[in-house]
């Protein structure tokens, strides 16, 4: 079960409409609460597949790296599925309710009913899942992760903040990524109270080339892809095609 706050802070990033003015391409860096570094991507600048991505540490930002960089050969749609499931993130996206499950459709609208939000309209139904290598996307359910996906929440809706008495995203250091570059690194107010610090740091550098991409997901003996709504999360809607290059 998702915890109330998630949802809390999953409609207030909806409401920031964050992903009309950055692209997936526009990195930004949070101190997760166990002093990790988690890279978030906005998607929905195409307004079709409407997330926030995060990718953990340098195992997960190499998966965000690798998915981008597969996106520019021209695959087959099956080929791309399977290297879908390569992605090691977390997303909170927003999805229609033919989407989704029974039960998470039930959870969304007790939560929008406690708020008073309406949840008409197309990607309204915040959804949080977890990709794992070769593991078919799944609820985020364990604690520390919903924790680091509320810590990128939370980033964003700052981001958003400040973005409306910027000149510009160029003017936080929110601009396409480039190799070895820096992005905005946030830190959420202490304990002692105070706003959000910014920074800077790395980003994690690209495995050196000629290393060979990973070979399609090898399913075990026996084994039965799910059926209805989390078998289309499995397959291309998992993840878009980035919408500006590395």
């Amino acid at each position: 079960m998702i915890p109330e706050h998630l949802y809390d802070l999953a409609f207030q990033y909806r409401g920031t409409k964050l992903w009309k003015k950055l692209y997936d391409s526009d990195i930004f860096a949070v101190r997760l609460p166990d002093g990790k570094i988690g890279y978030c991507t906005v998607m929905g600048n195409l307004g079709d597949y409407i997330a926030l991505g995060l990718y953990v540490e340098a195992k997960g930002w190499q998966s965000y790296r690798q998915m981008a960089s597969m996106n520019e050969l021209h695959m087959a749609p099956q080929d791309l599925g399977e290297l879908l499931n390569l992605q090691d993130c977390m997303q909170c996206l927003f999805e229609n309710r033919a989407e989704m499950d029974p039960e998470d459709v039930a959870e969304v609208q007790a939560n929008a009913r406690r708020l008073g939000i309406s949840l008409r309209g197309r990607n309204t139904y915040p959804h949080f899942l977890r990709f794992r290598p070769g593991y078919v996307p799944w609820s985020i359910d364990d604690e520390v992760e919903q924790g680091y996906m509320a810590s990128a929440l939370a980033a964003a809706a700052e981001v958003a903040r400040r973005l409306k008495k910027a000149a510009d995203k160029e003017a936080l250091g929110l601009a396409p990524i480039e190799e070895g570059g820096q992005v905005p690194l946030l830190e959420p107010p202490s304990e002692e109270g105070g706003g959000w610090r910014w920074s800077t740091t790395e980003l994690a550098p690209p495995p050196p080339r000629g290393t060979p991409h990973p070979h399609l997901l090898q399913r075990a003996p026996g084994h039965k892809d799910p059926k209805g709504p989390q078998e289309r999360r499995a397959g291309v809607r998992g993840y878009p095609p980035p919408q500006r290059g590395l």
